[in-house]
């Protein structure tokens, strides 16, 4: 995947990273949810969030919030399963990075209150 730079240890660019045990085997999983979610330039934007708060799991936790607002309207029209799977799999379709940070930054400001 395009992730698969992660799992060798190795930055896309040949050098040697810092991560290691469970910091990469979550790195990993979360290089593989974003991808399969977001689309490209909002992939991007919650990589940078990530990376700025250290990876904290509030953050993770309000980017996986602001995923599930922006399909809120498709997922809550699905029927069955299989409906599921066809709103998650077309999500980074959907998933631009206007809508993601849109609701990345309604998140912050209402956590801010």
């Amino acid at each position: 995947a395009e992730a698969s730079w992660l799992s060798d240890g190795k930055s896309n660019d040949g050098q040697r990273t810092s991560l290691k045990g469970t910091e990469l085997l979550l790195t990993g999983i979360l290089a593989e949810l974003f991808s399969a979610l977001l689309a490209w330039d909002a992939l991007l934007f919650a990589w940078d969030q990530l990376f700025l708060s250290a990876f904290s799991s509030r953050t993770l936790a309000d980017l996986l919030l602001a995923c599930v607002l922006c399909l809120r309207e498709a997922l809550m029209a699905a029927s069955c399963a299989r409906d599921l799977k066809m709103v998650l799999k077309s999500a980074s379709e959907t998933i631009g990075l206007p809508m993601l940070r849109r609701r990345y930054c309604e998140l912050m400001r209402r956590a801010q209150c």
